[in-house]
């Protein structure tokens, strides 16, 4: 999706209507320039895109909010009574699908004896009373749409809209702000995974259903056990959206106990900035150790679980063994079928008759009776005890095995134990430093420490709560499929239910997959594209985890994300914003303000070296200062660049006017 023109009439600076053209033959060409000086209009350029499509202003500036969008301009020199047009004009194609599509929204302003009022239009569903309208064109005619909005979520959502329309000197607030959660969110709907999240509710309510419409039919156990698994979905939910909140508090209170911390070490003399740095080192090895020690427990209690069976039969096997083991009979030289089967053939394996030999008969005889029942089976009882002999040895290597895990268990417990006292020192230290200040900021870092402990206590409370209803769940769900059983009138539901149960769980299987695949790719994509921006040559891990925590580690492991400075920050988050649109499922057009205000020098030749790279099947507008566009910038972008324009801003006494003309 790629913007043909925007047409701009009476909003804010732009009064004339002036039509802003985006287009260039060559593909290559991706990029638009637009720059102009700091408040002559750039911002609201952007303002006036997301207006028009979501009917929101999203970058306003402060002191601008609470004003009238209308251009003064267009006040001062209309009459009273006069109405006044606002309208914004967006002109979009699908190259993909060959589609074009223009969106405008409208706006009236009366002008009154002291100032303007906002005039709603008559059908307006809008917020602000304006009209937005959609077409598309079909055979060289323009055909009005009926759901305008529904449009625009299909190319362009209105949840993940700051990913492609972005401020660039908020970009270093983004990772101060953004909850593993939102960085959950954003990697899910940008990945369009909401389809299959829809798929799977849909599918569940389906499922909901087939009961509820044969309800009446049903027998009372069955209609007893679908509200009992009702009233567990509220439950589950509630439990779940509990675990997030709290998941969020504590994200939260983390992030603020490490602005803390380094508040504390700029408080702080030198000996106390190595103290607290000291702190902040064993507590990361702490969380690193706990880690390892949740893995080793995995590790045991898994080494118990697959050897359970041959431990509760250990005393069997045993005793198996020995009772094999010391019976010389065993293999026995004769089996006692064979000596049957030559007695009733009546001669020997010699050749000797039995009949005529009694000798030789009695003889036979005897070996019979002397033969074990057991005879028979020799072979196999031979082969069971050298199975049980191997699985003998299967427990003395679990015996071994479990040894050296509780051994290292024990150890690293010891070595969690040592950093915890030693972290306990630290903060005795550090309460007890002779400075008001550090001993305010100390304490409130221990208040936060301790609420973080309540927290992860609530969690841990309702993680057990959430699993023991999920598991309350799956034992309803059993019973029913035994209720439908019993009866052969059910067994359609029963077989459709089945169905939908074994399509939600393969859903959600392929939805944790390709969540788990796009986060991967994220998480390299910004690696791989920070280390490039970046203009300090130290070497920093990105990584991304399962909670969808984002942290940059230095060689000592310790995160800096929260220390690096604001143009890094803006860096690291032009990165991420740019590994996002990489794995995007949507080709929406990509609008940054200010791109480049925060970097100088080596840092923004590095970003027009790269960002072309980065996004090469997107149409990028960038909305710069002379400041950012310099002549290193320009000579390093300007072969993806298919449109430079400059904004000119008049300021007079009736008011302001901003123009938009090519680039000279």
């Amino acid at each position: 999706m790629k913007i043909d023109y925007i047409k701009l009439q009476n909003y804010r600076q732009y009064r004339n209507p002036r039509e802003i053209d985006f287009n260039n033959p060559d593909q290559n060409k991706n990029f638009v320039i637009i720059e102009g000086a700091t408040g002559a209009g750039k911002s609201n350029l952007l303002n006036a895109v997301t207006w028009c499509l979501y009917g929101r202003e999203i970058h306003l500036k402060e002191s601008a909010k609470g004003l009238p969008m209308v251009n003064t301009i267009a006040i001062n020199e209309s009459n009273i009574d006069d109405f006044i047009y606002i309208v914004v004009e967006i002109q979009m194609t699908d190259e993909d699908e060959k589609q074009v599509y223009k969106f405008i929204r409208r706006l009236t302003y009366r002008k009154m004896a002291n100032g303007v009022e906002k005039v709603s239009h008559a059908d307006s569903q809008e917020i602000d009373g304006s009209e937005f309208k959609a077409y598309e064109l079909k055979h060289n005619d323009w055909n009005e749409l009926s759901h305008p909005s529904s449009i625009v979520s299909r190319y362009m959502p209105e949840s993940i809209m700051e990913y492609f329309f972005f401020d660039g000197e908020q970009l270093d607030e983004y990772f101060k702000e953004a909850s593993g959660e939102k960085i959950r969110r954003a990697i899910f709907d940008i990945s369009k995974l909401d389809l299959l999240e829809r798929v799977i509710k849909n599918l569940e309510s389906v499922k909901k259903d087939l009961l509820m419409q044969e309800r009446h039919k049903l027998p009372k156990a069955v209609n007893e056990l679908q509200e009992k698994i009702n009233f567990s979905d509220k439950r589950i939910e509630e439990f779940s959206q509990k675990v997030k909140s709290i998941k969020e508090v504590i994200n939260k209170a983390e992030k603020n106990k490490k602005s803390i911390s380094k508040k504390l070490k700029e408080l702080s003399s030198d000996q106390v900035k190595q103290i607290a740095g000291k702190r902040e080192q064993l507590k990361q090895n702490k969380d690193e150790l706990e880690d390892e020690i949740d893995q080793k427990k995995e590790e045991i209690n898994q080494n118990i679980v697959e050897n359970a069976p041959i431990i509760y039969g250990y005393k069997a096997l045993v005793k198996t063994n020995y009772l094999i083991g010391d019976n010389e009979s065993i293999p026995p030289k004769y089996k006692k079928s064979f000596l049957k089967s030559l007695l009733k053939e009546k001669v020997c394996i010699c050749g000797i008759n039995l009949e005529t030999n009694k000798d030789c008969r009695k003889t036979l005889e005897n070996l019979l009776d002397e033969c074990p029942e057991y005879s028979d089976i020799s072979g196999e009882i031979i082969e069971i005890n050298a199975n049980n002999k191997a699985l003998i040895n299967d427990i003395n290597i679990f015996s071994e095995k479990q040894t050296q895990l509780n051994l290292k268990y024990k150890e690293l417990d010891e070595e969690r134990k040592k950093i915890i006292s030693d972290i306990e020192d630290i903060d005795r230290k550090l309460a007890g430093v002779n400075d008001e200040d550090i001993r305010e900021t100390e304490n409130h870092y221990q208040e936060i420490e301790r609420a973080i402990r309540d927290e992860c206590i609530n969690l841990g409370e309702f993680n057990k709560r959430l699993n023991d209803e999920l598991d309350k769940k799956r034992n309803l769900e059993k019973e029913l499929v035994k209720e439908l059983k019993k009866k052969s009138e059910l067994k359609d539901i029963e077989m459709k239910r089945e169905f939908c149960n074994l399509s939600i769980g393969t859903a959600t299987i392929i939805k944790n997959e390709i969540m788990q695949e796009i986060r991967e790719k994220i998480e390299e994509k910004t690696k791989q594209q920070f280390a490039e921006l970046h203009y300090k040559k130290e070497k920093l891990e990105v990584t991304i985890d399962t909670d969808y925590i984002v942290s940059i580690k230095d060689k000592f492991n310790m995160d800096t994300i929260d220390t690096l400075s604001a143009g890094e920050r803006q860096l690291f988050a032009l990165s991420f914003l740019a590994a996002l649109n990489n794995v995007s499922g949507f080709k929406a057009p990509i609008l940054i303000d200010t791109p480049l205000g925060r970097l100088a020098g080596e840092p923004k030749e590095n970003i027009a070296n790269n960002l072309p790279n980065y996004l090469q099947d997107r149409q990028v507008t960038m909305l710069v200062t002379d400041q950012e566009y310099t002549n290193n910038v320009r000579e390093k972008l300007i072969s993806r660049v298919g449109k430079e324009y400059k904004i000119i801003f008049d300021e007079t006494h009736r008011g302001n006017q901003a123009e938009i003309e090519l680039y000279k």
